[in-house]
Parts: structure tokens; sequence; C-alpha cells
């Protein structure tokens, strides 16, 4: 597998993260919290390492794998919002 192909794992696994802490911020009718959305955005910058590191190891990518890393990002995110008190949902 090719840098830009890494790269392009670990950008998906990103963008869902973001994807994910943007929408409960706005669903959440809060005033930003620049704090809560760093958190986020650090919950989804691990999931880009981990996807990065996890498909170096692959010989081939496919576009199911790289929506599986969108909606990984979006899964390691939330726990992550969970563990860090990122934008997590309000009331979870």
């Amino acid at each position: 597998m090719d840098n830009w192909e890494v790269a392009a794992i670990a950008g998906m696994a990103f963008l869902g993260g973001l994807i994910y802490a943007v929408y409960f911020w706005l669903a959440s009718n809060e005033k930003f919290n620049g704090r809560k959305f760093g958190m986020s955005v650090i919950s989804a910058l691990f999931a880009a390492a981990v996807f990065a590191v996890g498909y170096s190891f692959v010989d081939k990518l496919d576009a199911k794998d790289l929506l599986l890393a969108l909606g990984s990002g979006v899964g390691i995110t939330a726990a992550g919002s969970k563990v860090l008190g990122g934008s997590a949902p309000v009331g979870s």
C-alpha cells in the first residue's frame, strides 16, 4: 500500500470523527465550547492514527475500506468523547 492510500484511510477516519463532533455540537444547541470540540478532534486524530497503522499492513484498499474507516472514526470519536469529555451528546 502506498502513502496516498494510507493518507486516504486516515483522512476518512478523521473525517468521520469530525462529522460526529460537529453533528452533536449542532444538535446540543449549546454555545460553542472550544475545549470540548478540541477533545473530539483529538479523538478523531487518534482514530486516524489507528487506521493508518492498521491499514499500512494491507495490500489493497477498496471503497468499502474507506467507508469502514469513516464509520469507525465516528465510533472511536464517540467513545473517546465519553472518556475525554468532548462533544458528546448532552445528557449522556
